[in-house]
């Protein structure tokens, strides 16, 4: 999205609209916001992975960068994972900014279900990127050997206020 426009899913108990990647590989990523300037509104969707290879398949659900803003709330972030758990470092749910291409975001996250994903639950990077996130859960794999999971992760200069998130399950067993 490099145009600002709000993207809602049907009204409902259950979040009935479903964004999936491509059944390719590599998939960088679900949806991304992105330009100077562009303000996203994000409500009511389930987007979901898998990806549809093996080891670095799909890169994150949602990727805020090159100036852009968006508003991310009463979303369920699923399964943003290779087709199975794997050591790849990727697998991001929600990813804000980045130190690697030098680029920055701004969100306000809040009120999401985060579950599934391989690497990190939310990642907010590089200087000059911002978010507050609040009152969302971010659930780990777990117990595992096979990747050592982050759920809320700020680096690299990045800011962000975070109040009342449920964080749990990450638990990596060396092996």
């Amino acid at each position: 999205m490099t145009k600002s426009l709000s993207l809602c899913g049907e009204a409902g108990e259950v979040l009935n609209t479903l964004l999936k990647p491509p059944a390719v590989t590599p998939v960088s990523e679900i949806l991304l916001v992105s330009g100077t300037g562009v303000k996203v509104e994000i409500t009511g969707l389930t987007i979901s992975g898998p990806g549809a290879g093996p080891s670095g398949s799909l890169g994150s659900g949602i990727f805020v960068r090159d100036g852009a803003d968006a508003n991310i709330h009463h979303n369920r972030i699923l399964d943003i994972r290779d087709s199975v758990l794997s050591s790849a470092q990727t697998g991001v749910a929600i990813q804000v900014g980045s130190q690697t291409l030098a680029t920055t975001g701004s969100v306000t996250i809040d009120q999401n279900t985060i579950s599934g994903y391989q690497k990190t639950g939310i990642a907010v990077s590089q200087s000059g990127s911002t978010a507050t996130i609040t009152g969302n859960t971010v659930t780990g794999a777990g117990p595992t050997s096979v990747i050592a999971q982050r759920g809320i992760l700020v680096n690299y200069g990045a800011t962000a206020t975070i109040t009342g998130n449920a964080v749990n399950s990450h638990s990596y067993l060396a092996g």
